[in-house]
């Protein structure tokens, strides 16, 4: 991610949001000393520029493609986490998955590549700032963006995670980390569906041997889902994913609809940071009737209805159909 020049024309939205882009990039750029100081001025064609951020898996670099003349983001293992073998797995799950889904809402893969005992790919640089910090700043009474951005102009970006969300199940991945964190808008609204390192293929042999990712790699990471996500964000995941159930393309929808109620009701479905916190709290769903805070008229209806039924307490329907009720 880079943020604009200031003296760029920008979008109203951009305007709204640059100062929730700038908090994010100075937080990704604390990195600590030992990982820091990693990368050389240069890895083949590609002149580095600056450390865009840090993340649990890697680091995102911005980079100068000297052939093409152009700027690329460029993203590596970080130094710390090389010797993971869980790591560098999930990262080469996250490129090759990324690289074979090509739509408009997934960034594009340039090149995958090995420089100096380091694993490294390119892709298009994204401005913009993660759904997360638009509903943080949503949720500061201070900020102005409330007012901006309606119920209605909310949806239409989710409409456009289903959009993505739907292709990669049509072509038998499924995303498996759904999460405002891993959602980014861009400074013309436009969204990125980002972070496909626990992806899965589901009965596909020609994709797996076209991707170069093979089933059972992809399929060993079922019984470490749950635990990777206990150390992020539980509050997304689908019941079957605690119970350590396969994984199918219902626990993307039941992902989608916990995202969509956080859009409405500009807070998470439940608060959990643990198994038992999250069984508790999903109990306690089954009594309860969702309240959305930005408009009940709106989220009774069609919205509202799609937002209940995704993220029920089991999982299911399909994309296409939720998609549809929340238009």
């Amino acid at each position: 991610m880079r943020a604009y020049d200031h003296e760029t024309p920008l979008p109203e939205f951009f305007s709204s949001t640059r100062e929730l882009s700038s908090r994010w990039l100075a937080r990704g750029s604390q990195a600590d000393d030992a990982n820091a100081a990693t990368l050389p001025d240069s890895i083949g064609p590609y002149r580095v520029l600056k450390r865009l951020g840090t993340g649990g898996m890697g680091d995102v670099f911005l980079a100068f493609d000297e052939t093409l003349g152009r700027e690329i983001a460029l993203k590596r293992i970080r130094r710390d986490r090389l010797s993971d073998a869980e790591v560098r797995r999930r990262f080469e799950i996250e490129v090759r998955v990324t690289a074979i889904l090509q739509h408009p809402s997934i960034v594009p893969v340039y090149e995958y590549l090995r420089a100096g005992g380091e694993t490294f790919y390119t892709m298009r640089p994204i401005e913009g700032v993660t759904l997360h910090g638009l509903l943080e700043g949503l949720r500061d009474k201070e900020s102005r963006l409330g007012a901006e951005w309606t119920t209605a102009r909310l949806v239409r970006l989710f409409l456009q995670v289903t959009n993505a969300v739907a292709f990669a199940h049509a072509n038998g991945v499924i995303h498996r980390d759904l999460k405002p964190g891993n959602i980014m808008v861009g400074p013309f609204e436009e969204v990125l569906v980002l972070d496909w390192g626990m992806a899965k293929f589901l009965e596909d042999d020609k994709r797996e041997a076209r991707s170069g990712v093979s089933q059972e790699s992809l399929g060993s990471l079922t019984a470490d889902t749950a635990s990777y996500h206990v150390a992020g964000t539980p509050a997304y995941m689908a019941p079957e994913q605690l119970e350590g159930k396969p994984a199918t393309f219902k626990n993307d929808i039941f992902s989608l609809g916990v995202i969509l109620y956080e859009l409405l009701a500009q807070r998470l479905l439940w608060q959990a940071e643990s198994f038992s916190e999250l069984s508790e709290a999903m109990g306690r769903l089954r009594k309860a009737r969702l309240v959305c805070s930005r408009g009940a008229a709106f989220c009774t209806g069609s919205a509202g209805s799609c937002c209940g039924r995704s993220s029920t307490t089991r999982s299911g329907g399909s994309i296409r159909s939720a998609a549809s009720r929340a238009r």
